[in-house]
């Protein structure tokens, strides 16, 4: 089993500048908090965080993560998948400081 290569840096700003992009259009039929948004956000936060922007993707996986969990619930898959998102980059702002 081979190990993913990680992103060039233009790969990531271009899933990053996507992303960014498809949002709007997924936020004009569906609500914020919809599985259809969490997910595009999801995208969104995991292309951040791939284009080193990891302070934007926090800020963005805290907010969704509290936006699933009070729509879906808490087990509900799409509050789970945000929640270990969340954990990881914390972990990953964690290990970046110390």
């Amino acid at each position: 089993m081979s190990e993913q290569t990680p992103p060039s840096t233009e790969d990531a700003e271009a899933r990053m500048r996507a992303a960014y992009q498809a949002l709007p259009l997924v936020l004009v039929e569906h609500d914020a908090d919809d599985v259809e948004a969490l997910s595009a956000r999801l995208e969104l936060v995991r292309a951040c965080a791939e284009a080193g922007l990891l302070d934007d993707a926090l800020l963005q996986v805290r907010e969704l993560h509290k936006d699933a969990g009070r729509r879906h619930g808490r087990e509900h898959p799409m509050t789970l998948e945000a929640r270990a998102l969340h954990e990881e980059l914390e972990a990953r702002a964690d290990a970046s400081v110390g």
